[in-house]
């Protein structure tokens, strides 16, 4: 299974780098900006990336609503699994993009979008018992 990237950015590129180091093949990174490094996985378009049988994964990493909403809704409808660092988009569209993964046979995963909260959990939940 192949993956596609939406986006290299900081998130986007640092799970490009991660992913490639640890033997994942990623297919196709979306980006409008040209990134040389890339070569022939960098996209404009992303019809390149719902067309194509063999990405089963798509990360998001664009951030913001639009035009992450359509890009992962595409997905879904297209049958490919989704993940997301997103919290907006998370936020607002939860029931909508989890109806549409089960309606469609796939999964959203989206647990890195609470990631950078467990610390602040943990010790909020630590302070409470130092009344």
């Amino acid at each position: 299974m192949k993956i596609a990237i939406l986006g290299y950015g900081v998130v986007g590129s640092g799970a490009y780098e991660i992913l490639t180091k640890n033997g994942y093949d990623v297919k196709w990174v979306l980006d409008i900006r040209p990134h040389s490094e890339l070569g022939s996985a960098l996209t404009a378009n992303y019809d390149d990336i719902l067309n194509d049988k063999e990405v089963g994964v798509v990360a998001e990493a664009i951030g913001g609503l639009e035009p992450a909403h359509t890009f992962v809704v595409k997905a879904l409808k297209a049958g490919k699994n989704v993940v997301s660092s997103n919290k907006h988009l998370i936020c607002e569209y939860y029931d909508e993009l989890h109806s549409l993964a089960k309606e469609n046979g796939v999964t959203i995963r989206f647990t890195s979008a609470v990631g950078g909260g467990i610390p602040w959990l943990y010790n909020l939940r630590r302070s409470t018992r130092c009344d």
